[in-house]
């Protein structure tokens, strides 16, 4: 796990960084790659890299109603294109109060939005390369690819007894799904433009569930 230099000061305490990596080892990685498979090991260090950084803070306009809280570039794991990495890497937001680099964003806020990032941007790094590194095809549909990563946030949070833990991995599925059921004839299942929205993310997790 690494912090970027960049990152406002005061973000992070020791022991949360401590606590997401017994997450990721203990319960994220055995959970997803129980259900989809091994991710790569590009660079042969048997590790994934994940690095918190203020870039992925800048990526959401500030007043906006949702936020990008992290992702996965299969880029990293596409040695022979420019900017790759050459690496498994997940890329999450900082802790920024003051909101330098975007919307003030609490360390309660990231602390309590980071380990669902990690359970479905871990599913998109093994899809990736179980889709077009080992066999060589595209990915699936947009709408599929995002409504399989979120179904792998509600297996983790399945895996844990105690439902404070459990909401971590639940709660913005079950958001996105209610915004769905609210008005379901007016919400496509195939995402329609862009990155999809909310009711669009959340019928497609209703449907792969």
């Amino acid at each position: 796990i690494y912090v970027d230099d960049a990152a406002p000061a005061n973000g992070f305490l020791p022991g949360d960084l401590q606590a997401i990596g017994a997450r990721l080892d203990q319960v994220i990685h055995p959970t997803v790659t129980g259900v989809f498979g091994a991710p790569s090991d590009l660079d042969r260090n048997e590790r994934i890299a994940t690095l918190f950084t203020p870039v992925v803070n800048r990526l959401t306009p500030r007043n906006s109603n949702s936020f990008v809280g992290g992702f996965f570039y299969g880029r990293d794991l596409l040695p022979e294109l420019s900017n790759s990495n050459r690496g498994e890497i997940f890329y999450a937001l900082v802790p920024d109060p003051q909101g330098i680099h975007s919307d003030a964003r609490s360390r309660s806020m990231v602390l309590g939005a980071v380990p669902s990032i990690l359970a479905h941007e871990f599913q998109h790094m093994i899809h990736f390369n179980q889709r077009v590194l080992r066999s060589g095809v595209s990915q699936d549909a947009l709408w599929m690819l995002e409504g399989l990563a979120q179904v792998a946030e509600e297996l983790v949070a399945r895996e844990y007894a105690d439902p404070t833990e459990a909401e971590l991995f639940r709660d913005g599925n079950r958001r996105r799904a209610r915004i769905h059921l609210e008005r379901p004839d007016t919400v496509s299942l195939v995402i329609s433009s862009g990155r999809g929205n909310l009711a669009e993310r959340g019928a497609g997790f209703l449907f792969l569930l």
